[in-house]
Order: structure tokens, then C-alpha cells, then sequence
């Protein structure tokens, strides 16, 4: 996918431009000082509401746990999130990094929209990298009743946002990259999916491997103050500070048109499904038992400038977090992350991890499968000295085994998006955490940690049976260079250069600036 970095926030990993552009720049725009803002929380869960009623008597069954659900399934994750959004009552608490306007955009925004209508509280808060084009959608939400959108360290300049991101680069390149939606307090969803196409199985180009995880408890409440956090920043402004609402009949129609003209066009897509998804239902009622019940804790970075944590200032408080459950590892280390960056730093907490005999494994893209070919520049710098202390390395097929890339297209390229880990599948971590510089500080991040060997197990055990099929194991030779085995067939296939990769990705993978890179990722 070739965006810019400015236009959809996909290719926000970078930021590499010559510090020479600065000179020729005017003067930035300025943030609007000039606008109402009012503080408000999260409305307490309350068994008054359908969702209320079903969650209450399963929590009151599992004191001081949280029920939860993986969603590895693109069309499980979009149907769960809109057959919530029709069942909601009291609230909807919205919160992503990208919130692109394709098809998956306008059908949750279609389903907020009814949802407010009918009196339900809808706050939506985005990172303000995905917005262009949505606002005319914005002016005519914005003068709801019930429905209000705040953007997170907005760009001044709407009308040259790259300019604006350079002139005003180090606000700029902080991005809020959290990812959860939460319905009447009482049941959440949250992890590494984005809401566009492609997050959910039917992008036109490629796909992402994603996971979120359903979750109902009392971490709906930890989820909806973390929400509370960030909605009531100094770095949040209301989007009626950059848009004039409007309350004419004839926007209003023609919003209801584009979002009528959307759920039609779903019906003809895989998301079919997902628009008369009842699986939700079943969930929230447990009748099957489904639900994994553990305890968990929501972890996540403080809005930047938010000093309230005794005394800790900026986004880098969940890293630590995550590298001391880590360290805590006995037996094994299962990480899943698709932009993998460890820095000598990493490399090192690798290293003592293996000198304690800890099985450690990696599973990440190929430079055939991510989306941004530097960034996979900047985790082959470290790939060899992880192999030599044992650490088992696993890359993404963009394409099944076997297979070439299509000339001249990516149609169904997939590519690894799921960010989770877990410690001797015992502790499972669901977020939007990757393990790469940029995640750990600069953007701010959020996830859970879950105490449950069981979905540790399910986690590590389906990514294990699949890693033959869909990945390559990355290893040393005896003469010391890097190779990589498909180990699909009942013979391993070797290649001795980037598989499902052309002259021209290697080259621009081998000609990226690691120095300036790795202090932008």
C-alpha cells in the first residue's frame, strides 16, 4: 500500500524527511484557541440497560475477574462491533488511531448515528491522521443531539496537513495510536484492529491478521476511564473547533443517503454476514460458556504533558509494564508483533532471557508482507544477533506457500497487524502495542494484560499450528548468513533471499537511512 505518511497514517512508522525542508517553510498554522470544550465521564454501567442486564449476573458469578473472547476474525470483529452499537442504550465510548472513510467507516458511523438518534450518549475520539475526508459526515454529526467527536493532537492547517506536520514536527509526530470501543459500560472491545477494510477482511489491495478480544466486567469500567483520560486532554479538541455543524435538513439527507448507499454496497462483500451478526448475542448472554473469566489489569500510556502519575511525565509508562511481565518469564516468551524493531536494548533483555533457558519466538512481517519496507530495514539489523542467542524467528507470507506476488498488484496480500504476547501461557497481552521504538515513546498506547492460561494457550497454540502454512522460519547458515524455510510441504524449500520479494523492495529496504530511522520508528 503506498499512502503517504500524511495521508492515512498507515505509513506514520515514518517520519524521515531532510532537515532541510525547514528552512524553506513559513510560518505554522496555529491551534484554535477560541472554542467549548466541557469535561464529561463515562456514564456508570447500570443493569437498567439490556447489556447491563445480561452482564451483571455473570460478573456477580465471577467476582473479581472479567469475561473475555478472542477475535482473531475479521468478520466476527466488525459484526460484534455493530450489533453492540444497535443494542447499546445508555452510552458508546469510541477511541482509534485510524477511523478511515471506506466502507467499514461509514457502516459504524452509519450504526453511532442511529444510536444517538434513539438517545444513546456517543463519544467518538480519533487521532486526527484518518480524518480528511470525513467532514462534511463531521458537520452534520457534530449537530446531534447525544453525538460528539473530539480529534487528538490535531493539525492546525487543515488544508496542507503535510505542511503542517512539518513546520510543527515534534507535536505532530506524537500520534495517539489506542484502539477500543465500549457500549453502556458494560461490555468493551479492544486490541490491534483499526476501523478500515482492510482491518476486517475485505480490503480491495491486502489484508491484515488482527486480533482484538471481546470483554465484559469490570474492565469495561478500566477501559471507559482510560477513555476519560484522553477524552478530557489539553491534546483533545472538539471537532467544532475546526468544523461549523450543520443542522440542515438537506446535509442530513444526503449523510443518511451515504450511509444508506454504504450498507448496501456491504451486502454484495464479506461483510454480509457481519451486518446480521447475532454471534454478539450469544456472547453477552455466555449461554455456552464461552467466555474466558480471569482477572486482568487495562494498562496504558498518560495523554503527553499529563503528569498525574505520580510525578511521570509523557506517553512511556506502559513499556515498562510490559518488558517486567516479560522478564518475569520462567519458560517461554511468545510475541506477535508486526512491526518489530528491539533496538541493542532488546536485544540484550533477549539475551538474558536465553541465558535463563527461556524459549523466546517471534513471529513478525517479511519484508514481502508489511506495509512499510523501513521498518523492516530496521528489524534486519538485529535478526542475525537474535538468531545467534537462539531466539526463534518467524516472518509473515504475504501470499500463500508457494506462491509469487502478482505483477503490478498486491491483491490478496496479507499482512500480520495483531499485537499480543504471552508469558509461560500463563499472562496473554491484547493491545495496540508494537514492539518497536516509535510504540514506546512516542505514541501513546493501551492493552490489557489477562491472567489466563487458557487464552494464553489459545493464543500461542493457534499462532503455532499456522506459523508452517503462513510463515517462514527465519534461520542462520553455518557460514553465517540469514536464510528462510517454508516448511509447508513434506520438503523444506530454502530460499537465500527476502521470498515473494522483487529487485526493487530489496533494494528500497537496503537503501533506508537506519541512523535517521531508528529514531523515528
Amino acid at each position: 500500500m503506498a499512502e503517504t505518511f500524511w495521508q492515512s497514517g498507515i505509513q506514520t512508522r515514518l517520519a524521515l524527511v531532510p532537515l532541510t525542508i525547514f528552512f524553506f517553510l513559513g510560518a505554522c498554522a496555529e491551534l484554535p484557541t477560541e472554542y467549548s470544550k466541557e469535561t464529561s465521564t463515562a456514564i456508570p454501567f447500570s443493569e437498567d440497560t439490556a447489556l447491563g442486564r445480561q452482564v451483571a449476573p455473570l460478573v456477580a458469578a465471577h467476582p473479581g475477574r472479567s469475561g473475555f473472547y478472542l477475535l482473531p476474525e475479521g468478520v466476527d470483529a466488525l459484526g460484534t462491533r455493530l450489533r453492540l452499537a444497535d443494542r447499546s442504550e445508555a452510552s458508546i465510548d469510541v477511541q482509534y488511531y485510524l477511523m478511515l472513510p471506506d466502507i467499514v467507516g461509514y457502516l459504524l458511523f452509519d450504526r453511532l448515528a442511529k444510536a444517538a438518534d434513539r438517545g444513546v450518549r456517543v463519544r467518538v475520539l480519533m487521532d486526527d491522521i484518518s480524518t480528511e475526508g470525513y467532514e462534511q459526515m463531521f458537520a452534520v454529526l457534530a449537530a446531534k443531539p447525544n453525538f460528539e467527536i473530539r480529534l487528538t493532537n490535531p493539525f492546525a492547517d487543515r488544508d496542507a496537513r503535510g505542511l503542517d506536520g512539518l513546520s510543527d514536527f515534534q507535536r505532530v509526530n506524537h500520534r495517539m495510536h489506542n484502539k477500543s470501543i465500549t457500549f453502556d459500560n458494560a461490555v468493551t472491545v479492544f486490541g490491534g484492529r483499526n476501523i478500515g477494510a482492510e482491518y476486517f477482511g475485505a480490503g480491495d489491495a491486502f489484508n491484515y491478521h488482527d486480533l482484538d478480544t471481546l470483554a465484559i466486567g469490570t474492565i469495561a469500567e478500566d477501559v471507559s476511564a482510560e477513555f476519560d483520560t484522553y477524552w478530557n486532554a489539553a491534546e483533545s479538541y472538539p471537532v467544532t473547533a475546526f468544523v461549523e455543524p450543520d443542522d440542515s435538513e438537506e446535509a442530513a439527507e444526503q449523510l443518511q443517503q451515504r450511509f444508506a448507499d454504504t450498507v448496501a454496497s456491504a451486502q454484495a462483500t464479506p461483510y454480509a454476514p457481519a451486518l446480521r451478526h447475532t454471534m454478539t448475542d450469544l456472547l453477552v448472554a455466555d449461554d455456552n460458556n464461552v467466555l474466558v473469566w480471569a482477572p486482568a489489569t487495562v494498562v496504558f500510556d498518560l495523554p503527553y504533558g499529563d503528569t498525574s502519575d505520580a510525578g511521570v511525565a509523557g506517553p512511556e509508562i506502559l513499556a515498562p509494564v510490559l518488558i517486567d511481565a516479560i522478564n518475569q518469564a520462567r519458560t517461554e516468551m511468545f510475541m506477535v508483533s508486526p512491526y518489530f524493531v528491539p533496538g541493542d536494548s532488546g536485544v540484550e533483555r533477549f539475551r538474558e532471557l536465553r541465558e535463563r533457558g527461556i524459549r523466546c519466538v517471534v513471529v513478525t512481517n517479511s519484508l514481502a508482507s508489511t506495509d512499510v519496507a523501513a521498518v523492516y530495514a530496521g528489524y534486519r539489523n538485529y535478526y542475525r544477533a537474535l538468531l545467534e542467542i537462539g531466539v526463534e524467528l518467524w516472518e509473515v507470507m504475504a501470499f500463500p506457500s508457494g506462491a509469487d506476488a502478482p505483477e503490478g498488484a498486491s491483491i490478496d496480500k496479507r499482512s500480520l497487524h495483531a499485537k499480543t504476547f504471552a508469558v509461560d501461557r500463563q499472562q496473554l497481552f491484547v493491545g495496540s502495542f508494537n514492539w518497536d521504538p516509535r510504540s514506546i515513546g512516542i505514541n501513546t498506547e493501551m492493552g490489557a494484560i489477562i491472567e489466563s492460561g487458557k487464552l494464553a494457550s489459545q493464543m500461542v497454540d493457534a499462532v503455532s499450528a499456522a506459523l508452517p502454512l503462513s510463515a517462514w522460519k527465519v534461520r542462520l547458515r553455518e557460514d553465517g548468513e540469514v536464510e528462510w524455510v517454508d516448511l509447508s510441504g513434506s520438503e523444506e524449500v530454502v530460499f537465500t533471499t527476502n521470498p515473494q520479494t522483487d529487485f526493487a523492495l530489496r533494494q528500497q529496504a537496503n537503501l533506508t537511512d537506519i541512523s535517521i530511522l531508528e529514531g523515528q520508528l
